[in-house]
């Protein structure tokens, strides 16, 4: 099969699942994020200036039984890293956990990175390269976070 789709913004998915030349499960395709600039993502809006659904990227991504799809808004992408999603659905995928019950682990997880002044994040890192100085810790931010397991 195949997952078509039109993104806008830093709110993203990733694809996890197994191929023929490497069963474990790992990550098949990110969708990349859209900023003007660090910290100013592409938005839709009535404003002249915003963007338009035109600007959205496209992608067509291959993708089979049993893969896994993780939908989050930037709450979900700037407190965790692709790893650790990984890392985490690899983890409840083998204790055959609902999707449901991934994803509300995976927000519990944001959330407590999003509020911790020390952790390393996906923010943080980009920050400390953006602004040329150390930043540490999460962004608070709304958390969205969607799991699907095709079938």
């Amino acid at each position: 099969g195949r997952l078509n789709s039109a993104n806008l913004g830093d709110s993203g998915f990733l694809v996890l699942g197994k191929t023929p030349t490497n069963p474990e499960i790992h990550l098949k395709y990110r969708s990349p994020q859209q900023e003007h600039q660090f910290g100013c993502p592409y938005q839709l809006g009535h404003e002249d200036r915003a963007d338009k659904p035109r600007h959205a990227m496209l992608a067509t991504v291959p993708v089979m039984p049993n893969d896994v799809v993780v939908l989050g808004s930037d709450g979900l992408f700037d407190n965790v890293t692709p790893d650790q999603i990984l890392e985490d659905v690899r983890a409840h995928i083998g204790e055959h956990k609902h999707p449901s019950a991934i994803a509300q682990h995976l927000v519990t997880l944001a959330y407590n990175n999003s509020m911790d002044k020390d952790q390393d994040t996906p923010y943080s890192l980009a920050a400390t390269e953006a602004f040329d100085m150390i930043y540490s810790g999460g962004k608070p931010d709304d958390i969205t976070v969607v799991v699907a397991e095709l079938r």
